[in-house]
Parts: C-alpha cells; structure tokens; sequence
C-alpha cells in the first residue's frame, strides 16, 4: 500500500505536468466501501456547491429593480489546487485527498469544467476525473450536465453521470431539479435532486431534498440547508450547512439503513482580483458506525 508521502509526492508532479491545464476540485464519495452515494453526506451536493457555476442570476450586474445578489462574470480561466484530511472514529483510517479545479466561463455564460481527484480512504487509494458543462438556456432557464469515471473505483464509483435543470422565477428565487445515475462495483443508485434557494441583499439561503434509490433496497431521503453571506469585491462567501436524513448503503451482505447527521462551515476568501482561498471544516455523524471530524483547503487563481 503507498503512504501518504508517496501520494503526495505524485500529485506534485501531476500538478507541475497539468497546472494551467487542468481543474480539479474536492469531492464527497461514499462513506463506506459498497455504499450507495447519498447527498446528504454531500456526496453529491458538496461538490457542486464548490465546483459548478453558479446561476447566471448571480454573476449578471445588479440594477434598481432586481433583488437578486450578484457576483461578477469571471471569464477566462480559472485553477485551484487543494487538499482534505478527515478524522473518523471507531478504528477507521483517516481519509485524505488532493484535487485540482481547472473551469472556463465564458463571455455567452456557459461553462466548461474538469475535475482529477486522487483520494486514500479505508487503507484503499483511488483515482477519479470528471467533466461538467452549464449552458444557459434563455433568460430563466439553464441546464447542467455531469460526468464522473474512476479507473480504479475501489471505494469510489465506477461512473456517475448528472443532467439537471434550473429555472429563475424572479424576485431573487431559483429552482432546480436533476437525476444522477451512480453505478458502484455491487449497487446501482439513482437519485433525485430537488431545490429552492433565495438571494436577498447580500444573503443567500437554500434547501434541498435528495432522494436516493439503492437497485433493490428502496428508497432514502435526506435534506440540506444552507445560508451564505457575500462580501467585498470579488464576492467572498462564508456560508454554514446542517444536513439530516438517511442512507442505504450496500454492506455486499446485506443492506444497511443509518441515519445521518452533517454540519459544516464554508468559504472562500479573494486576496485580490486573481487570488482566493477556499475552507470547509466538517463534522460527520454516520449513525453509529462513525463520527467524521475533516477539513479541506484550497488555492485559486484566476487567469
């Protein structure tokens, strides 16, 4: 088994070969091997919320008569490094990750984004690249698409892919609906995503319902919240989440129902028109398997 030097030591020279080429960003997967990829653990919603474009609504320039919070367009391109430690209970192995971003908005709003990803969780290490597309649709309506594959899908999934739909409906309320399709090496998962958010002065609040169904097993549900503030010029956001509900997970041998609980702080901080950070600190409740106590950080540059 490589040690984590070993691990890192690669990622640095994959980063010297691919910087400026390259995007690749921080992802939840299963909580266990065999598990079926709830959102509410953030396998899902986690990532989008730090990797895919945000709606048109938040980057178009705000005037007297519109109550949304806007953000500047970023065209060009944009790459961030990082990393994730996360502490478990209960005698599991820490779980560690190294990601690069890579993503390109363009001047007509789409989007284009790529993700690599190398990860060590339960004493397994796996590798992971994925590829995202947003593409606005008319002035309230957007579309996003989503496609994942791991080489070695020991703890990750084999491929996920994503189509979802998001529609303004003015007065500074956006919804959103999807389908992600996830196949492991012994379960298939399909889930429905469904949610409401709100953007208000410099606020933005959010909830969303995913509903998970394990090949054979029936269904789970679980639910998020989440609230950001925005600040400065190069829109900064510090934001909280609290996440609850269930999981079923495919245990090989028999399936497995816990309940789940999730709450995490989150940011990303702009130094200045090229550089920010991002932060997450994250504390994991997994019924009575585990408790997760993690961090992930983030360098980012603009092009």
């Amino acid at each position: 088994m490589r040690t984590l030097n070993t691990i890192s030591l690669q990622f640095v020279i994959a980063l010297a070969l691919a910087f400026g080429a390259i995007h690749v960003a921080a992802q939840e997967a299963a909580p266990t091997p065999k598990a079926s990829p709830s959102p509410g653990v953030s396998t899902i919603d986690s990532f989008l919320s730090k990797s895919r474009p945000a709606p048109e609504s938040l980057n178009k320039p705000q005037t007297s008569s519109e109550s949304e919070t806007s953000r500047p367009t970023s065209e060009g391109l944009e790459v961030e490094v990082g990393y994730s430690y996360d502490l478990l209970t209960n005698g599991f192995a820490p779980w560690q990750s190294a990601h690069l971003f890579v993503g390109k908005r363009f001047a007509s709003r789409q989007s284009l984004y790529g993700v690599y990803r190398e990860t060590l969780r339960v004493r397994e290490r796996d590798r992971e690249a994925m590829i995202g597309f947003y593409q606005p649709i008319d002035r309230r309506w957007a579309a996003l698409v989503e496609a994942n594959a791991s080489p070695t899908h020991r703890i990750l999934a084999k491929w996920s892919a994503l189509a979802q739909v998001e529609r303004k409906f003015g007065k500074g309320w956006v919804g959103s609906a999807g389908y992600r399709h996830t196949v492991f090496n012994t379960a298939k998962v399909h889930t429905g995503t469904f949610g409401a958010e709100r953007y208000f002065s410099r606020y933005r609040a959010a909830y969303t319902l995913y509903v998970a169904a394990l090949q054979g097993a029936g269904t789970s549900a679980s639910h998020r919240g989440q609230v950001n503030y925005y600040y400065g010029e190069q829109s900064s956001t510090l934001g909280v989440s609290f996440s609850a509900g269930n999981e079923l997970e495919n245990l090989g041998t028999r399936i497995l129902r816990t309940g789940v609980r999730s709450f995490s702080v989150q940011g990303r901080h702009w130094v200045n028109s090229r550089w920010g950070v991002n932060y997450d600190a994250t504390l994991h409740v997994q019924g009575d398997i585990y408790t997760r106590k993690g961090f992930s950080v983030g360098l980012r540059h603009r092009f």
